[in-house]
């Protein structure tokens, strides 16, 4: 008598096989779902940030151009200027320390943006 060899699956195989994915597919649907809840956060952070970084790039232009002894934040007085905008639901303020660390030829400018999102940067100028 001659035994033909087994090929396929038994129901017991394919049954098995069916539960092991679906809870590898749970398990990884779920990450997915809770990684996608947290794009709007990022989003938020994002342009705050966007919007930190800005502000702390024309702040330093004003120190090139104005010099070391006149560079400001213009925006704290003129808040008129276009690029003092800032979208609604985020507040930008900014500091300017000067005699960071007790000397005189350095200056800190810190920029802070809230609301929806919240960053802060800092950069150093020289007076050089």
């Amino acid at each position: 008598m001659v035994r033909l060899k087994q090929q396929g699956f038994t129901l017991i195989e394919l049954t098995i096989f069916l539960i092991v994915a679906g809870i590898i597919g749970v398990a990884l649907m779920s990450g997915v779902y809770t990684s996608l809840q947290q794009v709007p956060a990022n989003a938020n952070h994002d342009m705050a940030l966007s919007l930190a970084q800005g502000r702390l790039t024309f702040i330093e232009a004003q120190f090139q151009y104005y010099g070391f002894a006149s560079g400001s934040d213009p925006c704290s007085t003129t808040p008129s200027l276009a690029i003092c905008s800032v979208p609604g639901g985020y507040t930008v303020s900014s500091s300017i320390t000067n005699n960071y660390t007790g000397n005189s030829n350095y200056k800190l400018i810190t920029v802070s943006v809230s609301g929806n999102g919240s960053a802060s940067v800092s950069s150093m100028v020289t007076n050089h």
